[in-house]
């Protein structure tokens, strides 16, 4: 995940200098901790998925050590459109 951040923060920085980074377009995240969480994380769902969306990313899947994410990702998905 300190990767992803790390990349996603970089992607962010490219795309307010050259509109959109290229290197995360179309990318899946197929390993993403967000709040809310048993443990303490930077940004919740919906500031991660914001994030993916703005870096041109398709889609992040949530995940969670202590529960079940479906519902997260129904609500995230109604909240940030255009991010699988």
């Amino acid at each position: 995940m300190r990767v992803v951040s790390a990349l996603l923060a970089i992607s962010l920085v490219a795309s307010a200098a050259v509109g959109r980074a290229q290197t995360l377009e179309g990318a899946i995240d197929f390993h993403a901790h967000a709040a809310p969480d048993g443990t303490p994380r930077k940004l919740d769902a919906l500031e991660l998925a914001a994030m993916a969306k703005a870096a041109g990313m398709r889609a992040i899947v949530l995940k969670n050590h202590y529960g079940p994410t479906a519902s997260l990702a129904y609500l995230v998905r109604k909240a940030v459109p255009g991010i699988e």
